[in-house]
């Protein structure tokens, strides 16, 4: 928890705007919530981020995105 806090509000791993555009054209199957979680990982600040849904809302394909984003 010291370490989220501690890394509250840090960018450096925020993603340029670009990128997340790049990969939401190519995962057009990510429905709205999909896309919001993943402006939440790629340009929600913090050195942790979490994201948590129920069984077969689409978690893995949204990390699949996110992944493939900072690759």
């Amino acid at each position: 928890l010291k370490l989220a806090q501690a890394g509250h509000g840090n960018r450096h791993h925020d993603l340029p705007s670009r990128t997340v555009e790049e990969t939401r054209a190519a995962f057009p199957r990510l429905n709205a919530e999909q896309t919001g979680a993943l402006l939440h990982l790629a340009r929600g600040g913090g050195t942790i981020r979490v994201v948590g849904g129920l069984a077969g809302t689409g978690k893995t394909t949204l990390l699949d995105a996110a992944r493939d984003a900072w690759e």
